[in-house]
């Protein structure tokens, strides 16, 4: 045996390196250890995970907050780690993994050998990210001390496509559902001044909510991206570019959430034209009253630099857009504060009207109605049955759509 080592793994000593080198005589198996530590998730196991990493991706926009003991991996996925596993906890979890480790897959057959011989089986995930490999197998064997409280939003993609990969997406779902109750995940208000890489994080949160079949977070992290964007969804200058053509969602998502904005801001927008469109009747009788009032309303509107002639909003977020007109003064806008020194002129009778006592009233009586537009903005259960569940009424997310395609859908709350 000793000259077999020799002649395999010249210049090492089997006796004074006797875990760097295994020699297994007739089938000539060399495993040369990579001086990584494995990670011991099941103490009788029989598989050798090996995950080198994706060497070429790039690095992550957000840092990592892995607060849950012993999470390994680094932010760009480049960390190779070892994972010593049971086979048949992955068989029992994982039908890709029963297909390639008792099927007739070249997988199978070595692992056969190596189990006669009382010998782990090596087998390298090279595709697979180290920390989101790491995370499920440990969650297989419920060791939990290698579990993260709050992974990134970046691992959260790569759970995603690990488990997508290996039809295991069922394990995840309870864990999934409370990571995303994390306040960690739902910070977009408060950070917009870094409003694209909060577009990133949210669109990392909805791929993942989407493969894990979370119903409503996946409508929750919808409307904050909605609120968060400037600008059109499916614009030139999308900030979420990854709903657009990530391989994991269907393409109609970010089309139908860019028709949702659209809807809602013309809703916005029929609301801020509002006193500019209305039909005075002081204007016909020489009366000024109306023209001043009007005029104090666009210079609150230019104060709150809403004044916008794009449709679209390009330049704004709805987060800015639904916040602004509600802060500041409580002084109304009104007629009712210019004389009119013209006998009979029928601006009194604009007046009574309940919206000339405030002509902020239509805007803010709009921000109201879109605020409880967020169930509306996207179905899980619709997406993925094609609208069946609303006819079936099985939508585990109570909405208005009545089995109707966005683009039809008349503007709600008028």
């Amino acid at each position: 045996m000793s000259v077999e080592l020799y002649k395999c793994c010249p210049g090492i000593c089997p006796l004074c390196h006797p875990f760097l080198v295994t020699i297994i005589l007739g089938l000539r198996i060399v495993t040369m250890s990579s001086g990584i530590t494995p990670i011991i998730l099941d103490v009788d196991g029989d598989v050798r995970l090996c995950i080198p990493g994706k060497r070429n991706e790039e690095a992550s926009s957000d840092q990592k907050d892995n607060s849950g003991a012993g999470s390994v991996g680094s932010s760009d996925g480049g960390t190779e780690v070892e994972l010593v596993v049971s086979s048949k906890v992955l068989c029992v979890v994982s039908p890709v993994f029963k297909a390639m480790l008792k099927g007739y897959f070249k997988e199978a057959t070595e692992l056969s050998k190596m189990t006669a011989l009382s010998q782990q089986y090596t087998l390298k995930l090279h595709e697979d990210d180290p920390e989101a490999a790491t995370i499920m197998f440990a969650l297989f064997h419920h060791e939990h001390d290698h579990i993260p409280s709050a992974p990134s939003t970046r691992c959260l993609e790569e759970l995603a496509f690990f488990c997508d990969k290996y039809q295991c997406t069922h394990v995840m779902k309870h864990c999934g559902t409370n990571w995303l109750r994390d306040p960690k995940y739902n910070r977009s208000k408060h950070n917009l001044k870094r409003w694209d890489v909060e577009i990133v994080r949210l669109c990392r949160c909805l791929v993942f909510s989407y493969v894990f079949d979370l119903a409503e977070d996946f409508t929750r992290f919808a409307w904050s991206i909605l609120l968060s964007h400037k600008g059109p969804i499916c614009g030139p200058d999308t900030a979420a570019k990854l709903l657009i053509d990530h391989p994991l969602l269907r393409h109609e998502i970010a089309r139908r959430l860019d028709a949702k904005r659209f809807e809602l801001c013309q809703i916005y927008h029929a609301a801020l034209m509002n006193p500019m469109t209305r039909d005075w009747k002081s204007l016909s009788g020489g009366c000024v009253r109306a023209g001043k009032a009007v005029g104090d309303y666009l210079k609150w509107l230019r104060h709150l630099e809403i004044l916008e002639h794009d449709l679209e909003f390009s330049s704004h977020s709805f987060w800015h857009l639904l916040d602004k007109p509600l802060s500041g003064s409580d002084t109304p806008i009104s007629t009712e504060h210019y004389p009119c020194v013209i006998y009979g002129c029928p601006c009194r009778s604009d007046i009574k009207t309940p919206n000339n006592l405030d002509l902020r009233t239509p805007l803010r009586a709009a921000i109201h109605r879109i605020q409880f537009h967020e169930p509306d903005v996207l179905c899980l259960d619709c997406i993925k049955t094609n609208e069946r569940s609303t006819m079936d009424e099985t939508c585990r997310i109570m909405h208005s759509f009545k089995g109707r395609a966005l683009s039809d859908t008349k503007v709600l709350g008028r």
